[in-house]
């Protein structure tokens, strides 16, 4: 075997060159060398083979013998009615031991169309049994090109994007174009032509070499397909190396479909073409709902990069298809989670992604898409846990609903557009998770999908489209999602959570109370606890989040949480929640320094997640989730009392938030330093001490007010009453020191909605080093 040849004319992209690096593979391996092999490295295609750079295109123009490629069902392929004949009938009427295969398949071809009566194009029933003839008594060459162009099926044929409508696209009849090619290069004359050496070297070697032939390209190259803007004036001609399009052509072989059967998918058989896949307008930037319904697919072709003989290379596009494990890839975000999940055959380096989309006018073109590199990504395996709600909620979306009596189409325009920027959004986030995630880092790419699947949530749970369709209508009725498992937090964190993360988890994660009723997914959209499962429920009081900000919408779910625990007597347990929030992140909310609108969504995809488990938190990044020790750390300094406490809005935050604690609060003495301020959790087998500080709902009704001075002013007396002594008490003659607590720059909305936030119990003592005085250790027993 010679060195490896490097073929710089074959490429992954374009469609052509692909296919091109195909094509040489086969030819050599069928016709030259058994064992040649071929594999891509850094996106050329290398051919080892007993050929060496010379010898290859000595094969070519000496040796390779044209596969009879023709394709006699379409009009426009020369074998009907007013079809250009002039190169079949070269082909056939040629003397050249090169095309004896050719000439004599357009024989047999013309010998059964007599036989049969068919001088026009055929169509229909005719068109059907034609193809079946075709089948029965031809060789297996011909099937397959069959195999490769459509797939005849019971009701019809199915045809891969890859070659049109059966080898056709439109009035451009791929095989008749291949026949005008090899005329053009001289094979029925039995010499080729003076210019055939140059641009076989261009088309392989990608030398440089002038004089096109002006032809059609279709699809399979866009750059060279002419029509405007193409060159430097108003309209360009498409121009084409004859070698390009007969190696092409020649590839397309090795892509042969079959007919698979899909039980419980209409009880039928349905065509199946090696990797390709219904379109998905994501993961590209001109990607649009519309495409979908215009494109005819998309295909993802693999790349290897260990060398591969061509009967290998059969096997793997004859059985080769993608899934996630559990089922067949259907579009192009499932074959994005196949790949991610090593759900493809084996060997792979990377998929090339390109999707058949209508520009210019009716003309499709093969838009290379991007190039997918197989890697596995643990965090794709969490979305098997929404694929059943995430296809009805697809289905829906795109007017389709699957029923026990089947499937029943419904009005796409009767879904609202809020429901498709949602679906949209959704896959493009579970796309970019697959593409570009890895084991190391995916936490980012999982909060983005957790945040679209709670925008898309929100959307459902707003109206009655998929809550409550009319009687009689066909319109799904689709539940509320959720079922996450914890996993998702974990994936989520990643160690470099975000502040919008922290925040949202601890609002999404706040005491559910008994019997699920505080549960925060209550007052965010109508459902109702239904054994371990969420349904749809009636909308009541409880239901609080509505379409104005996100600051009203949390600061309306604090004192709605506060209402209903007062009812069974445990007010205090409004705050309490299974992840902190560090002060760093409440400074960061009360200045307006996070994105709310991502904040919602997370809170909204959080809330889906199960909350069964209330297990021991992991500490979150800048704060403390155990139990503050009885004694400090380090010491604290002393307040000074003269302090102006409004210069920075944590204080007002502080002071209110004190009143707002899920336990007692109690002095304790400091290691070294002065008294510290800790939660008294319950010990086994202990008492509890401290004071209960009862939360002031009148304190809150002004914050909701705008009042933020009135409501710090309730804040201190309750304070005061509860045994402790905030800045800003009574001066010597018994005056009290007038403290301005409405100057920290926070909003009154803001203000009231950071105090939903859980705290953790070593950041209890930093609210009080702003807001309280510290008493004399000899006070403490």
């Amino acid at each position: 075997m010679s060195e490896p040849v490097i073929l710089n004319g074959c490429t992954l992209e374009p469609l052509m060159g692909y296919l091109k690096a195909l094509g040489v593979l086969r030819l050599v391996g069928e016709q030259a060398d058994s064992e040649a092999l071929g594999c891509w490295r850094n996106g050329v295609f290398v051919l080892e083979s007993t050929l060496d750079h010379d010898s290859l295109l000595r094969f070519f123009l000496d040796e390779y013998r044209p596969t009879p490629i023709v394709a006699p069902w379409a009009g426009g392929s020369g074998f009907f009615g007013n079809d250009n004949r002039a190169a079949v009938d070269a082909i056939a009427a040629s003397r050249s031991e090169r095309l004896a295969a050719f000439a004599a398949r357009i024989r047999d071809v013309r010998e059964l169309l007599e036989q049969k009566g068919v001088a026009t194009k055929p169509a229909d029933e005719t068109k059907t049994q034609l193809l079946r003839s075709y089948h029965n008594r031809f060789d297996d060459r011909f099937i397959d090109w069959m195999d490769a162009a459509l797939s005849v099926q019971r009701d019809g044929q199915a045809f891969p994007p890859l070659l049109g409508t059966g080898g056709n696209d439109g009035r451009l009849d791929f095989t008749q174009n291949y026949m005008q090619r090899l005329v053009a290069l001289g094979f029925p004359a039995g010499a080729l032509n003076g210019s055939a050496g140059g641009w076989l070297r261009q088309s392989i070697f990608g030398e440089a070499t002038p004089g096109l032939v002006g032809a059609a390209v279709g699809q399979f190259d866009p750059g060279r397909a002419g029509g405007p803007n193409a060159t430097t004036g108003l309209e360009g001609d498409s121009l084409v190396n004859p070698w390009d399009f007969v190696l092409m052509l020649e590839g397309s072989l090795l892509l042969g479909g079959s007919l698979v059967r899909r039980l419980g998918v209409n009880g039928g058989g349905r065509g199946s073409f090696p990797f390709t896949v219904r379109a998905a307008s994501v993961g590209y930037a001109s990607g649009a709902d519309a495409e979908e319904g215009d494109s005819r697919g998309e295909i993802w072709l693999p790349v290897w990069e260990n060398p591969t003989t061509v009967p290998e290379l059969k096997y793997v596009f004859t059985e080769g298809r993608a899934g996630d494990g559990k089922r067949r890839s259907r579009d192009g975000v499932d074959f994005a989670r196949a790949v991610a999940t090593l759900g493809t055959d084996r060997g792979f380096a990377a998929f090339t992604r390109y999707g058949f989309l209508k520009r210019s006018g009716k003309a499709f073109v093969a838009a290379p898409l991007g190039t997918f590199p197989v890697r596995e990504r643990r965090a794709v395996d969490l979305l098997y846990e929404t694929d059943g709600w995430l296809e009805r909620f697809r289905r829906a979306c795109n007017g389709d609903v699957r029923t026990r009596k089947g499937n029943v189409p419904f009005r796409k325009d009767d879904v609202p557009a809020r429901f498709g920027a949602a679906r949209r959004r959704l896959e493009t986030a579970i796309f970019d998770l697959c593409r570009y995630a890895t084991n190391g880092d995916s936490a980012a790419w999982v909060r983005a999908v957790l945040g679209a699947l709670g925008a898309a949530e929100r959307e459902l749970s707003i109206g009655s489209f998929a809550r409550k369709p009319a009687k009689g209508s066909t319109r799904p009725r689709i539940g509320p999602a959720g079922g996450l498992s914890d996993a998702w937090l974990a994936a989520a964190d990643g160690g470099d959570a975000s502040a919008e993360f922290r925040i949202a988890r601890g609002v999404a994660f706040l005491s559910p109370g008994t019997n699920h009723a505080l549960q925060v997914r209550r007052y965010l959209e109508p459902v109702e606890r239904k054994g371990k499962f969420w349904a749809w429920g009636e909308g009541g009081g409880h239901v609080v989040w509505g379409g104005g900000d996100l600051a009203r919408n949390l600061g309306a779910l604090l004192i709605r949480r506060l209402m209903d625990a007062e009812k069974v007597g445990k007010a205090t347990t409004s705050s309490a929640g299974r992840y902190r929030v560090p002060l760093a992140d409440v400074t960061a909310f009360l200045h307006g320094d996070v994105d709310d609108a991502t904040l919602e969504d997370l809170i909204w995809g959080l809330s889906l997640v199960r909350s069964e488990r209330q297990q021991r938190p992991k500490p979150a990044p800048g704060g403390d989730d155990t139990a503050t020790p009885r004694r400090a750390k380090k010491p604290r300094p002393k307040p000074d009392p003269d302090r102006p406490a409004g210069t920075d809005s944590l204080r007002a935050y502080a002071l209110l938030k004190l009143t707002l604690l899920p336990t007692r609060l109690e002095w304790v003495r400091g290691r070294k330093g002065p008294p510290v301020l800790r939660l008294n959790r319950p010990d086994k087998g202990h008492s509890l001490s401290g004071v209960v500080v009862k939360p002031e709902a009148a304190a809150l009704a002004r914050l909701r007010a705008g009042d933020v001075q009135g409501a710090c002013e309730i804040a201190a007396r309750r304070l005061r009453a509860s045994g402790f002594s905030p800045v800003g008490g009574f001066l010597a003659d018994g005056s009290r020191r007038s403290t301005d607590w409405s100057a920290g720059g926070a909003g009154a909305d803001r203000l009231l909605a950071a105090l939903l936030f859980p705290v953790s119990d070593n950041d209890v003592d930093e609210l009080a080093d702003l807001v309280l005085r510290r008493p004399s250790p000899k006070t403490l027993a």
